[in-house]
């Protein structure tokens, strides 16, 4: 479909080249007396040279550059543009058969250096516009195929992280389902119920491309409640959704690591702690808020590999469409993410 559109575009614009010798051919080239056959054989000569020019165009685009100037071999394709030059000037030139008239027409040598700077001219714009156009389609095809690869690779690395749980969560959810059903806890079930339903969400839903917003908050409240039975007391979890989640859709697992960050560093055993996660939908936008004290015994927030594989989820299905800050005050890490959902 790209190329038809190409072709429409320019097939006026050859034609507009093509007549353009009727407007731009020298006047005072002969004896005034003889001005239409000086008319005829100038319009006739420069016709000519704009096929030729037209014919290098498509020559230089499909055959020189991608020959010689993408395989670096720049003197070859000096040599060829230098013989592209002559054939262009001088074969119109033994093409066009003299006047049969009894002069021989004497031009002035002013007007010969405007007719040479003229057919310079058009040669040089149509060497430039054909090879920078290969250029340009060569780099825009590589940066298409870069992207390409890269998408690929994203998804596969996504694919991979989409059908596994967190090793140190479900060991770690299990030590607490074992504890609560050693006391014969009443919240042992729910527990249960609630792991059973992350697993079932992985292994089920992650593997499309969006799903319902509403799914995903779900999902994330059944992962902060299991973490709410297994850290301890001293651990403060403040949860805030606001806004209507039932008419969007949005990425499966894309916000899970961002608040499975602020448990990995903002958990202490000794001190109080204040982890606070807010959602907020509004105006088609998602806004994910959290925030966490930093112990110094608590080894600092980096990127780590699940945060940066979000990241980079973010960039391929929310391309221009998400901001992201994380900063530290005060000794409280901050992470802010706004998601304009679909």
């Amino acid at each position: 479909m790209q190329k038809k559109i190409n072709l429409w575009l320019h097939i006026p614009a050859w034609i507009g080249f093509l007549v353009l010798p009727i407007f731009i051919i020298p006047k005072p080239l002969i004896k005034p007396e003889d001005t239409a056959v000086a008319d005829m054989i100038g319009f006739t000569l420069l016709f000519i040279c704009n096929l030729l020019l037209i014919s290098y165009y498509y020559i230089n685009y499909y055959v020189l550059v991608p020959k010689f100037v993408l395989k670096r071999k720049y003197f070859i394709y000096i040599v060829f543009c230098i013989l592209a030059a002559i054939v262009i000037f001088f074969v119109p030139l033994m093409l066009v058969p003299k006047p049969d008239t009894e002069y021989i027409p004497i031009p002035e040598k002013n007007m010969i250096m405007v007719r040479l700077m003229q057919n310079l001219f058009m040669y040089l714009a149509i060497l430039f516009a054909s090879t920078s156009s290969r250029l340009i389609h060569e780099w825009n095809v590589s940066e298409e195929k870069r992207k390409a690869a890269e998408n690929e690779r994203l998804k596969a690395e996504i694919k991979a992280i989409k059908f596994q749980i967190n090793p140190h969560f479900l060991f770690n959810t299990l030590n607490t389902l074992y504890a609560l059903s050693i006391k014969k806890n009443i919240m042992t079930s729910d527990a249960i119920l609630k792991l059973s339903s992350l697993m079932r969400y992985v292994i089920s839903e992650s593997h499309q491309e969006y799903v319902l917003l509403k799914q995903e908050i779900q999902y994330i409240e059944d992962y902060i409640s299991l973490e709410r039975m297994r850290i301890p007391d001293n651990v403060k979890i403040n949860y805030s959704l606001l806004g209507d989640c039932n008419h969007y859709l949005i990425t499966p697992l894309v916000l899970i690591a961002f608040i499975e960050n602020t448990f990995k560093h903002g958990v202490s055993n000794e001190n109080e702690c204040n982890i606070h996660i807010k959602i907020l939908i509004q105006d088609g936008k998602l806004l994910l808020h959290t925030s966490n004290i930093i112990y110094k015994n608590i080894t600092p927030h980096s990127t780590g590999i699940g945060l940066q594989t979000a990241l980079k989820r973010l960039s391929l299905s929310y391309e221009n469409k998400h901001t992201y800050s994380q900063y530290e005050r005060n000794g409280i890490y901050i992470m802010d993410l706004e998601i304009t959902l679909k």
